[in-house]
């Protein structure tokens, strides 16, 4: 019985967890590709991350 608790519990941090990061890493690339589209159009303007 325990062993089957631990799967299920296993299952859902995997999958609760996966499409967190996921969604951060998605985010971090969208912002960082929207930086880079604004440092080609304004050379002057150096945004930080």
């Amino acid at each position: 019985m325990s062993i089957g608790a631990l799967d299920l519990s296993t299952i859902l941090i995997l999958f609760g967890w996966i499409p967190f990061w996921w969604a951060v890493a998605l985010i971090s690339l969208y912002r960082m590709n929207q930086n880079g589209k604004k440092a080609r159009e304004d050379p002057t303007e150096v945004d930080s991350i």
